[in-house]
C-alpha cells in the first residue's frame, strides 16, 4: 500500500507534466522543453514499471524527480537574478507588477520545487530501503 501511495502521485505528476510540455511544443520548441521532457517521461515510465514490479522503477522515478527539482531551482535562480539586476521586482522601464512577480514565484515553488524535493527524498529513501527478494524471477518489490 505504501508503494502505491508513493507511485500514484509521481506517475500522475509525470503524465500531466509530459502532456503539458508536449502540448506547449506545438507552437515552438524551447531548450527547456527538450531538457525537461525526458525527466517527466521517466516519471511516467517509472510509475508504469513500478506497477509491473520492475527493479529499475525506483531509479527511473528518482531520475524523473530530478526534473521538477532542477526546473524549480532554475526558476528560483532566474527570479533572484532578475531582482539583483533590476533592484526590485519591476523591469528597468518601470513596467511590471511586483504582485504578479510574487504570484509567479509562489506558483513555480508550489508546482515544481516543493514536489521535486519531496519526490527526491521519497525515492532516495525507497532505493535505500528496497530489498531484493531471491526466488522466482528474482524480482524486487518496488519501495519495500
Amino acid at each position: 500500500m505504501l508503494q502505491q501511495l508513493r507511485i500514484y502521485p509521481q506517475c500522475i505528476f509525470g503524465g500531466v507534466m509530459s502532456f503539458i510540455v508536449v502540448w506547449s511544443m506545438f507552437g515552438r520548441v524551447t531548450l527547456t522543453d527538450l531538457v525537461v521532457l525526458p525527466f517527466f517521461l521517466s516519471f511516467f515510465i517509472g510509475g508504469m514499471m513500478a506497477f509491473l514490479h520492475q527493479p529499475i522503477a525506483n531509479w527511473l522515478l528518482l531520475l524523473g524527480s530530478l526534473g521538477p527539482l532542477a526546473l524549480g531551482t532554475f526558476f528560483h535562480y532566474a527570479r533572484v537574478d532578475f531582482i539583483i539586476k533590476n533592484g526590485g521586482m519591476e523591469g528597468p522601464n518601470g513596467f511590471g507588477s511586483p504582485l504578479a512577480f510574487l504570484i509567479g514565484w509562489i506558483f513555480t515553488t508550489v508546482v515544481f520545487f516543493i514536489p521535486g524535493v519531496l519526490f527526491v527524498i521519497w525515492n532516495v529513501l525507497a532505493i535505500k530501503n528496497s530489498r531484493t527478494i531471491k526466488g522466482v524471477g528474482n524480482r524486487r518489490f518496488v519501495g519495500d
